[in-house]
């Protein structure tokens, strides 16, 4: 009843055992095809041997008996000796005595009998061998069951193991090797009575096949790559081994195995051991070997799949692998060799119009990743010129863009590494020009003239790859100074200097300009390039600021990134693999100088922040700059623009209303700049529409940043900027009474309380002059509605009793609320934004479950606000509902709140 479940069972494997039996019969079938070669081998040899043997035997067994010949020449001897007796009247005795073989014979006889039955023996033993490995192929493949065909491969291998067939086989060759010793030995014996001198040639010849016997058996163990061995020497490996672990024994009392793990190897475990141990030796062969398999592979095809393997070889998934950097450097800078060069010509082979388009964008694949992985190998080895680069970036400038996009993503980081790699080389040479050029200047102080022969050379070094570094840009300076060579003490001084300043700028400004034309060729593709994160981290830089060449083309790539990709950004509100190139290259520039503001923010910049609408793209912007930074610069946008009476004032005001949006967002808050504030009040009657929701912003940023820290209180640059901001931050009536003009820090922190309340306060002032420049300004500000959310939440506090507002700032707040209902209804932004204010639901005191304890808990300023949110509610019920249900279930609510708490103030 359970054959149907096992059978389903056993199927189920059937895929898992199918592996098994593909590996098993590999191994399987080399092994008996191993073994039945060796038998045929020995088959001949013995019957060969067997043959010649037994013409020897046919010779040398008569010696074991009497010869008839002899004897009847003994016999006739004795009768005549007898007939001459009897005449003489003499008796003879007869004088015969058994027959008694030689010594020299019996040997002789002995070894070749005994070699003829060894060499028998091995004959049948070879063939009883490959009868049973036959019958072991045979019995194994008997069944087509995946399962059945695994268990019986199993089953007979393991037998084999288990009876020592593999010993059995090694034997066998012995037993003819025995038998081939008992053969000369034998002859010995046979040429011993004879001939003395045949018979010592034969010893001398049988010494030293004993000698080259022996050395081939011992040289194994003396050497794991020796190729000789006979069958004794797995046999005396084995031994060796046994007699490390007595003398173990004897030594230490017991065999400690973790530290002579060797002696519990087998020969072949030792050599795998060996051939993989990490060593200058390993180093070698590998470089040879691989030299070797690259002078073989004259044709392209042949070529592929070395060049595949090499990303393998260098990079893994968790990063990369130094294995085998030496081997791949090696090969890269032998000149027989020239690996890299080997690639790009695979490279350039695609061009040939002989190839498939499928195959050309493998072969360009393939050769694009080899060669940055190759370049990324940066460090050169101490044997190589360090001028010497491992690109030829003349050829490799030459290779097109593809129009295939997917090949241009490998092509891109190439093209940098390569370069990058380069310029690795040749800085090296470039450093040790530095070196000398001030060791010329010190012999030129004593009067004499340096050789300039090695500035020179660096100089053609130099020019002769300058171009293709970053395209189109030059060192400037190079060739003016190798054309006019100075003659005498004095030029040469002045020609040495110009050529530090040469090298220094190359040095300074060449890594920086492969680095941003990496970037901004990367900006040019549908996706971030090939490892394009393992590309950026090769990159280094020196420890410096930007010159105003690298300044200028970084402002450039900025402009093209931004002009070319920002409206395709603009309705992507997620950020974007371009916004992380973007915020990488404003991460190098360059904004202050101590605490002064040097520099303004590019113009590129100030229109991606004021049309990019994404808080993560443009918060992975400023904070890459450094928020601080961004604030400090930003002053001089505002105050240029505004003496110059530029038309870019509104852009710069936009660009900082985004500033402030992000500050008040973020979790990392820049420290605005205290001058901010009077530079953008200074210029407001120049401003237009963003002004009053700038000033709004910035206001509420600023008093973010006074905000002081739980259990800390406020920090010194928080303790200035209260004291210079007061004035222009609240309102001329708030309550400041308790805040001096003189405080210490320990005053300060005692206020902490007074601070928050006083800062809460100024939110809610903050938020009455922007609600009260709708009508001023008679049309609502910049991003009204988004603005008014930015100045709701900060005014939440952390505890409720920490709300003071007075009343007649209350009373200005429902003015505020006044004039905004009381404008034209097609604004329904700006009312859903003070609909969903946070403000009408804070409460304060104990009891924060009941309504009658709003912060808004004057009586007029709530009627106000009554009043227009009824009247607007009225006007609304006789026309055709322009609103969503939930929008007036909002009104409704907060008049009926602040009913309920002008009813409570009243009682």
């Amino acid at each position: 009843m359970d054959s149907t479940p096992h059978g389903s069972n056993e199927a189920s494997s059937a895929k898992l055992w199918s592996v098994y039996i593909a590996e098993a019969e590999k191994y399987d079938k080399a092994l008996v095809e191993s073994w039945r070669s060796d038998m045929d081998g020995l088959l001949i040899f013995a019957g060969l041997f067997s043959g010649s043997l037994t013409a020897f035997l046919i010779e040398s067994y008569r010696s074991l008996t009497p010869d008839p010949a002899s004897t009847a020449v003994l016999i006739l001897s004795h009768l005549s000796h007898q007939i001459a007796g009897n005449s003489n009247g003499t008796v003879l005795v007869n004088p015969s005595a058994p027959f008694v073989p030689p010594a020299s014979a019996l040997i002789c006889n002995t070894l070749w009998f005994l070699s003829l039955g060894l060499s028998l023996s091995c004959a049948l033993v070879a063939t009883l061998l490959e009868q049973w490995a036959r019958n072991f192929l045979h019995r194994a493949e008997l069944s087509s069951a995946p399962v059945i065909r695994a268990r019986m491969f199993s089953f007979l291998y393991y037998g084999l193991k288990r009876f020592n067939m593999h010993t059995v086989v090694e034997i066998v060759p012995l037993l003819l090797h025995a038998a081939l010793i008992c053969f000369f030995g034998g002859l010995i014996a046979f040429l011993a009575p004879i001939n003395r001198q045949i018979m010592f040639l034969s010893a001398a010849l049988f010494g030293v096949l004993v000698a080259c016997y022996l050395l081939i058996t011992i040289l194994p163990l003396l050497a794991l790559d020796c190729p000789y061995h006979t069958p004794l020497s797995g046999a005396l490996w084995r031994l060796t081994a046994l007699l490390r672990i007595s003398w173990g024994v004897v030594r230490y009392r017991f065999a400690d195995q973790r530290n002579d793990a060797s002696a519990f190897r087998t020969m072949i475990a030792a050599i795998s051991h060996l051939a993989m141990e990490d060593s200058a030796e390993r180093g070698n062969r590998d470089h040879r070997a691989l030299i070797w398999t690259l002078n073989s592979l004259a044709d392209e095809n042949e070529l592929e799949p070395l060049v595949e393997s090499i990303p393998d070889l260098l990079w893994g998934p968790r990063g990369r692998r130094y294995l085998h950097d030496e081997t791949i450097l090696r090969l890269v800078v032998t000149p027989d060799v020239d690996l890299s060069g080997r690639i790009e010509g695979l490279l350039l082979s695609c061009d040939s119009g002989l190839l498939s388009h499928e195959a050309v964008a493998r072969r360009q694949t393939m050769c694009f990743k080899a060669l940055w992985c190759i370049a990324s190998l940066t460090e050169p080895l101490p044997s190589q010129d360090p001028s010497d680069g491992m690109f030829d970036l003349s050829l490799t400038g030459r290779v097109p863009f593809s129009e295939n996009s997917a090949i241009n993503h490998y092509a891109v980081s190439t093209r940098a590494l390569t370069r990058w790699n380069n310029f690795c080389s040749i800085q090296i040479r470039v450093l040790e020009t530095l070196r000398y050029i001030r060791l010329c200047q010190d012999t030129i102080r004593t009067g004499q003239v340096p050789d300039l022969k090695p500035a020179l050379t660096c100089i053609d070094r130099l020019q002769m790859q300058e171009s293709f570094f970053v395209p189109y840009w030059q060192i400037e300076g190079l060739a003016d100074a190798k054309e006019n060579i100075p003659a005498g003490a004095q030029a040469t001084s002045l020609w040495l200097q110009k050529l530090f300043y040469c090298l220094q700028s190359f040095h300074h400004d060449i890594p920086h300009l492969i680095f941003f034309d990496y970037l901004e060729q990367a900006t040019n593709l549908d996706r971030l390039p090939y490892a394009y994160h393992e590309t950026l981290n090769i990159f280094r830089f020196p420890d410096r600021p930007l010159s105003s060449l690298v300044r200028s083309r970084l402002e450039w790539i900025i402009k093209e990134i931004v002009d070319r990709h920002l409206d395709s950004l603009h309705g992507n509100a997620a950020g974007h693999w371009i916004d992380e190139i973007l915020a990488l290259l404003a991460s190098f520039w360059v904004i202050t100088e101590g605490d002064r503001p040097t520099v303004s923010v590019p113009n590129a910049l100030l229109q991606y922040m004021r049309q990019r609408n994404s808080y993560d793209a443009l918060s992975q912007l400023v904070v890459s700059i450094d928020c601080n930074s961004v604030w400090s610069c930003i002053i001089t946008n505002v105050i240029t623009d505004s003496w110059a009476a530029t038309p870019e004032l509104n852009s710069s005001l936009i660009a900082l209303w985004h500033l402030c949006e992000l500050t008040l967002k973020s979790s990392h808050k820049g420290f605005p700049h205290p001058g901010i504030l009077d530079s953008v009040l200074s210029c407001a009657v120049a401003l237009e529409t963003p002004s009053s929701s700038v000033v709004a912003l910035l206001k509420a940023t600023l008093l973010d940043a006074l905000t002081p820290s739980k259990n800390i209180g406020l920090s010194i640059e928080q303790q200035e900027l209260w004291q210079r901001l007061i004035p222009k931050i609240f309102p001329p009536d708030a309550t400041l009474s308790d805040m001096g003009p003189e405080l210490n820090h320990h005053d300060w922190y005692r206020l902490r309380d007074t601070l928050e309340i006083r800062t809460r306060e100024g939110y809610v002032g903050v938020l009455t002059e922007f609600m009260e420049s709708f009508a001023i300004a008679g049309s609502l500000p910049y991003n009204a509605a988004e603005t008014l959310a930015l100045l709701d939440p900060p005014f939440i506090p952390a505890s409720p009793r920490k709300i003071r507002v007075q009343n007649h700032m209350q009373i200005r707040f429902a003015d505020g609320v006044h004039s905004v209902f009381s404008m034209p209804r097609e604004n329904t932004k700006i009312l859903e934004a003070v609909a969903d204010l946070q403000v009408f639901n804070v409460k304060i005191g104990e009891d924060t479950q009941d309504d009658t304890y709003m912060w808004l808990n004057d009586s007029t300023a709530c009627k106000v606000i009554c009043e227009s949110l009824d009247q607007y509610l009225a006007a609304s019920s006789q026309l055709p509902s322009s609103y969503s249900p939930s929008f007036i279930r909002k009104l409704h609510g907060i008049v009926e709140k602040l009913e309920r708490t002008s009813r409570g103030v009243y009682l």
